[in-house]
């Protein structure tokens, strides 16, 4: 009888040992809490609450509203805008020429339609955020 309980006790010790080993506690990788201003307007920066830093950019098809526990992120039908025509394509506001070997246009204001995007951003539209 104590042979039997005392290989269940190790048993169960060297089960529960397997269990813990390895294991790394959990880690918050991006936590967006979306406690901007009501209304932001899109290319607005919503900051990560986390230890990494994440930015995330709304976009034309997102809004700030309030939700059920404060502010929350909700996707809405991209409105039809009219942008300025001009010369300079340094702020998407103009297509500029895809590059040797792309099959997708480069992203602009016109051609974009996201609720928020976390990306390294193309060439020509944001280069002010540190994206990873």
């Amino acid at each position: 009888m104590r042979k039997s309980i005392f290989k269940l006790l190790i048993s169960i010790l060297f089960i529960l040992t397997i269990m813990s080993y390895g294991q790394e506690p959990v880690k918050t990788v991006a936590f967006w809490s979306f406690d901007e201003q009501i209304g932001i307007y899109p290319s607005c920066v919503i900051s990560d609450q986390s230890d990494n830093d994440y930015p995330l950019v709304l976009g034309p098809g997102g809004q700030i509203v309030t939700g059920k526990f404060g502010n929350a992120l909700e996707p809405i039908i991209q409105p039809k805008v009219d942008y300025p025509r001009e010369d300079n394509i340094k702020f998407g506001l103009q297509p500029i020429p895809a590059q040797d070997g792309r099959t997708i246009e480069p992203m602009t204001w016109m051609n974009s339609n996201f609720c928020a995007l976390m990306t390294s951003g193309e060439n020509h539209l944001r280069k002010e955020v540190g994206f990873v």
